[in-house]
């Protein structure tokens, strides 16, 4: 609790008129807000516009606080608007009632509801008032919690800028998710003054005169640099990298922070309730305590080699130089921009799912908010999306949450930019271009394939010469479930790119939702700059944004493209432009080189899953294939549990059914000590995404004890209880265990699969148990990558048995963890496999043209299928699954057919038992 709440709560009457009000307006406020948060919390999933009002109102007066925690404790005029601040809460605290005047008044009983809420046992009141007002339904109560907020946010006279960047700065434990729903609703905090006053500035200083001809002046704004300032003198801050001219060697980048410094009022802030301000705006006045910087000398400033940051004030169009302070980032400054075209091209560029959800939400933010400026032109394109090398954790090379503009100008001077050429509107059929954009620019990192290869298919190029519709048309193919191209079920079913996609390349879809919000919200005469940014962020940066928020370590990304170590320097500069592009082949030689061997193993993993999920996206059903009959398939994992958040968030997903503790009898604390059944449980949702997942913990550790069979007896009979078609044990005895055997024995005569581990222990000893027990049992052993079996892991292959093996060795669970190894993982995806292929064999059962494969679940008929992925794969006496030899070999087969190819080898197979 803050000091000024702390204070409030001893003095427990509510301060007289000749008192400071402030410290008793702190406590309420922070009441009011916790009340405001218990029922988002309790009511908020249900009713979307209770949630909305409860966010929106806790950071309103969080920023409240904040403003009055700084202010000075005099001044009339502010202490009166204190007290009209409290009425307003303490109105809010009793609707619907109406207020008499001793409640609001001056003596001593005045706002009796607020003076309550110090105690804990008296807010149920201003609780259900709060509530009732939140949810009630009629237009009166709709326009009056408008107009609350209103009188709130115009306190101290504060933009939602602010806002928001307070609420950062002073409550950082608050979840990304509620700021950005802040966002959602009031769109008017951008950076739009700032934008035009860099544009403009930057605009004079274009171009350098030192050699006697004009020379562009290369210049980089950094997309993941820029933010609002609250200051007195700075409103926004940019990160801008110039590309020097030495005139003399070889040219390197400049780092610089440019402030935007624009006018605000001196003098203390004041509490404001009226919707309408009509303070004059204060002429803005030369800043004299900093050097200006001349056009002619802007050269040598920023040519200086001072290995340090620039920093820079931009104002009246001139800059101003303040200071020099350390690097904001560990540049590579001696080599050249990458564009990211070059990326989307380069088979070494690696980009991982997270990768491509940071950049993508990067771009679209960006987009919101350069929309209206002439930065961005017609778009953002991938020759003007560029990367710096940088070293992070002695690793130089590309990251792709440091994505930068190339800044064009034409050479007339005029105030545009060249980004995308001259567009001639009345032809373009998209009636956003710039959105239009980003959704082919996204359209290409999702799938690696570039446009210029689409249009080489002539089944989605459209016929004629090639103009400013052709890439729509493809796209729209694209994104046309009835054509055989379509993409959509290709993606993973959480993937953001399914949603922001067609949002941002069907004609009218972001229109049409901004027309839905405004008819919802009831607003004729809207801003309609500010209802289109508020879309599309709620359409296209929220989605994304959940997206990174849910991976671990959401601002950390590891190197996409690796850089030389020896650091080539950038050539000398002889052309009138700024674009600094690498070309293909340079960016060849600036190659990724001298990758260790865990890197190696990274890649090689990430490429083992990239060819799975061709055969998963082929299996995994779409919404018209599932039927009447359909059900999930349902997998056992018995394990060492999983740790809390993993079960939270798979949980509220729908993936976990249930959870079981065996070992210390607490169901409802999920538990990992060692992080194996955690990891087991990430591999089984990725490589069979629709199954429903039940867990038992039966292991405290890696190793299991005689005293843990009982626990696996249990867990086995629970899962055959549960109706399982899977059971995925990644543990092993090294004695016959006849308890657990016989609990296998009834577990197969439901005809449930059943997986164990084979071992880790090479030579050293025989396969363990239960994964011996070849009649009952799948036993696993492990592969590489490279699909060859794993010689430091596996034990010797039984003569009397399949020696099945799959992916085990050096596999990637997440990017900033440590890769794994064992005959445990490779039970947890031969396991997956064999849910995919379950659930496949439970898709479109009612149609009558489709053969049945329901006996996929005979563990016979499994072992045949496992088989004839191994049949060209075997390394010695093991048989290697390649779960994508399924597949029909050829780039023609949609996948309609190969879904049919792949019923008819399973009738092929089932024919011969």
């Amino acid at each position: 609790m803050s000091l000024h709440a702390k204070v409030a709560r001893k003095e427990i009457e509510v301060p007289s008129s000749s008192q400071d009000f402030r410290p008793f307006a702190i406590e309420a406020i922070e009441r009011v807000s916790q009340i405001a948060k218990s029922i988002q919390l309790r009511r908020g999933r249900n009713n979307r516009e209770v949630s909305q009002f409860c966010i929106t109102l806790s950071n309103v007066l969080w920023s409240i606080k904040s403003s009055l925690q700084r202010s000075p404790q005099s001044q009339d005029d502010g202490q009166k608007k204190i007290e009209r601040l409290l009425n307003n809460l303490e109105r809010l605290c009793s609707w619907p009632h109406s207020l008499s005047k001793s409640s609001t008044g001056k003596d001593t009983n005045r706002w009796p509801t607020l003076k309550a809420l110090q105690y804990s046992s008296h807010t149920n009141k201003a609780t259900e008032c709060i509530q009732s007002f939140a949810s009630a339904y009629d237009n009166a109560t709709a326009q009056s919690r408008v107009e609350l907020l209103k009188r709130f946010r115009n306190i101290y006279s504060k933009t939602t800028k602010e806002q928001v960047t307070e609420a950062v700065e002073a409550e950082p434990s608050e979840s990304l998710s509620s700021i950005e729903q802040v966002k959602v609703q009031q769109m008017g905090f951008e950076l739009d003054d700032d934008i035009k006053r860099l544009y403009r500035t930057l605009l004079q200083y274009r171009s350098c005169e030192q050699e006697g001809s004009q020379q562009s002046i290369g210049t980089h704004i950094r997309l993941n640099g820029y933010r609002s300032l609250v200051t007195d003198e700075a409103t926004a801050e940019f990160g801008v990298l110039f590309f020097d001219h030495p005139h003399i060697g070889e040219c390197h980048w400049q780092d610089a922070c440019i402030q935007i410094w624009h006018p605000q009022p001196s003098k203390a802030p004041k509490v404001q309730f009226s919707c309408n301000s009509n303070e004059q705006q204060t002429v803005c006045q030369p800043h004299t305590s900093h050097t200006p910087i001349t056009c002619a000398s802007f050269c040598k400033h920023i040519s200086g080699r001072s290995q340090a940051q620039l920093l820079l004030s931009a104002q009246n169009g001139e800059f101003l130089l303040r200071d020099y302070r350390d690097v904001s980032r560990n540049w590579i400054t001696s080599q050249q921009a990458v564009p990211l075209a070059n990326l989307l091209d380069e088979p070494k560029a690696k980009f991982t799912e997270k990768m491509k959800a940071v950049l993508a939400l990067l771009l679209a933010r960006a987009t919101a908010q350069f929309y209206d400026s002439e930065l961005i032109g017609q778009g953002f394109t991938k020759e003007d999306i560029q990367f710096l090398f940088e070293e992070r954790d002695r690793i130089e090379g590309v990251y792709v949450n440091e994505p930068m503009l190339v800044l064009r100008f034409k050479e007339d001077g005029t105030n545009k930019s060249e980004t995308q050429g001259e567009v001639m509107s009345t032809a373009m059929i998209h009636d956003m271009p710039k959105i239009l954009a980003l959704g082919l620019l996204l359209l290409e990192l999702e799938t690696r394939t570039s446009m210029q290869s689409y249009r080489d298919d002539p089944d989605l190029c459209p016929p004629g010469i090639i103009n400013i519709n052709t890439d729509y048309r493809i796209a729209a193919k694209l994104l046309d479930p009835n054509h055989p191209a379509y993409i959509l079920p290709e993606m993973d079913r959480q993937s953001p790119f399914r949603i922001v996609l067609p949002i941002c390349i069907k004609p009218g879809e972001l229109a049409r939702k901004m027309r839905e919000n405004l008819s919802a919200q009831k607003k004729m005469n809207a801003d309609l700059s500010n209802a289109l940014r508020s879309v599309i962020y709620s359409e296209i940066v929220l989605p994304l944004e959940k997206r990174v928020s849910s991976y671990d370590k959401p601002n950390t990304v590891n190197v996409l493209y690796k850089s030389v170590q020896r650091r080539f320097a950038a050539a000398p500069r002889s052309i009138k432009a700024s674009r600094q592009v690498l070309p293909r082949s340079e960016a060849q030689t600036v190659a990724v080189s001298g990758i260790n061997d865990e890197a190696r193993k990274r890649q090689l993993s990430q490429q083992w899953f990239e060819n799975y999920d061709r055969l998963k996206e082929t299996l995994q059903s779409e919404d018209a294939e599932t039927g009447p009959r359909y059900e999930r398939i349902k997998i056992a994992i018995l394990d060492t549990g999983i740790n809390s958040d993993d079960h939270d968030y798979y949980r509220d997903f729908g993936i976990i059914a249930e959870y079981k503790d065996y070992v210390n009898n607490n169901d409802s604390n999920p538990d990992d000590e060692t992080g194996h059944g955690s990891a087991a449980a990430s591999l089984l949702v990725r490589t069979c995404p629709n199954a429903s997942l039940y867990l038992a913990r039966v292991l405290k550790t890696n190793t299991p004890t005689r005293a843990e069979v009982k626990n696996v007896v249990d867990a086995i009979d629970w899962a055959t209880k549960h109706k399982v078609n899977i059971i995925t044990m990644a543990l092993g005895f090294k004695e016959y265990q006849p308890e657990i055997a016989k609990a296998v024995s009834r577990a197969r005569s439901k005809q449930i699969l059943i997986f164990s581990a084979a071992s880790n222990s090479q030579n050293m000893e025989s396969i363990y148990f239960p994964a011996k027990d070849h009649y009952r049992v799948f036993g696993i052993f492990s592969t590489n990558a490279g699909n060859r079996e794993s010689r430091d892991l596996n034990p010797s292959p039984d003569d009397r048995q399949h020696s099945l093996a799959i992916f085990g060795e050096g596999v990637e669970v997440a990017e900033d963890k440590p890769l794994l190894s064992g005959t445990s993982y490779s039970t947890s995806i031969a396991a997956g496999l064999a849910g995919m292929l379950l659930d496949f064999s439970r898709q479109e059962t009612d149609k009558k043209d489709i053969p049945d494969i329901s006996r996929l679940s005979n563990m016979e008929v499994m072992m045949k299928m496992f088989l004839e992925m191994a049949r060209d794969s075997s390394d010695g006496r093991y048989k290697c699954i390649r779960p994508w030899d399924l597949l029909k070999s050829g780039m023609d087969m949609h996948r309609a057919k190969q879904r049919e190819w792949i019923r008819g080898t399973i009738e092929r197979l089932l024919d011969k038992i």
